[in-house]
């Protein structure tokens, strides 16, 4: 009987160590665009520009001024939070405009890979320019300081 279970579990190690597809059917993973946030804040006190009433949402846009790459953005208003949240699988440029004013520029290059049967969006830079930046350490949100 000892001898049957050594079997048993010598056929099953093999079996399931075996891998009769090299097609990645059996994988479910993507993750999904790259994503960053950002926040428009006064320079001098720190307080988010939408909060506070110095800009409204409607007068936020964000312009694609790259020939290629694709993103999409959109403006997230809830409990007094307002951040201007970016997406994207690649390389895209932005030019953040207030009133049709731009007030920052956003890049991002980034790459769709594939590996070990899993997809994953690679960024290789992100970089905002034409203000001041700080990243915050816990939330990650990016802080525009106009």
């Amino acid at each position: 009987m000892k001898k049957f279970q050594y079997l048993f579990a010598l056929v099953f190690v093999v079996f399931m160590s075996c891998d009769s597809s090299d097609d990645c059917s059996d994988f479910a993973c993507n993750s999904g665009p790259a994503g960053f946030m950002i926040e428009l804040v006064d320079s001098e006190t720190g307080e988010n520009l939408f909060t506070n009433g110095t800009f409204e949402e409607d007068q936020l846009n964000l312009v694609k001024t790259s020939e290629d790459g694709e993103g999409s953005w959109s403006f997230i208003s809830e409990d007094d939070v307002n951040l201007l949240s970016i997406a994207t699988f690649e390389g895209v440029t932005y030019s953040a405009q207030i009133s049709g004013e731009e007030v920052f520029q956003v890049a991002v290059d980034a790459e769709g890979v594939t590996e070990d049967c899993c997809f994953y969006t690679q960024v290789n830079d992100f970089e905002i320019t034409g203000a001041d930046v700080e990243q915050d350490a816990t939330t990650y949100v990016y802080k525009v300081k106009l």
